[in-house]
């Protein structure tokens, strides 16, 4: 490789390495918005409260099956990571030992993500920076 070819290739290296960080920004910023003020104008949190303790407090109360509980960080952050759209998306299909909607089939796309975000609001995590 020519002294000429060698410069080109770390300016593609350095603009591929700055297009990734920007990327790896940008998800953090959308995990670090999941506080109580982004999701209570988002989502309803009040229907949430109602959902979950319909549908989803009888395992994340005491995170039976592995559930994980309700304001437990460590186990949260990096299922917060995921985005919130990942979270509902869990919720709505199931997602290892837990049933779609929680079992409770009737359950809207809107009341699932109601659901999330009454969780989320519980302890106002956000995921630490990496």
């Amino acid at each position: 490789m020519n002294k000429v070819e060698g410069v080109m290739m770390k300016s593609v290296m350095r603009t591929v390495v700055l297009l990734f960080a920007c990327i790896g920004f940008t998800r953090q910023a959308e995990a670090q918005e999941m506080t109580t003020a982004m999701l209570s104008s988002k989502y309803n949190i009040t229907s949430g409260q109602e959902i979950y303790s319909r549908a989803c407090a009888l395992c994340h109360d005491s995170g039976v099956m592995n559930a994980p509980k309700v304001c437990n960080v460590a186990e949260w952050q990096p299922r917060m990571a995921q985005g919130m759209d990942a979270l509902v998306k869990h919720v709505v299909n199931g997602i290892n030992s837990m049933p779609a909607k929680g079992g409770l089939e009737s359950l809207t796309l809107a009341e699932c993500s109601d659901a999330v975000a009454y969780m989320m609001s519980q302890c106002d995590v956000t995921v630490a920076k990496k």
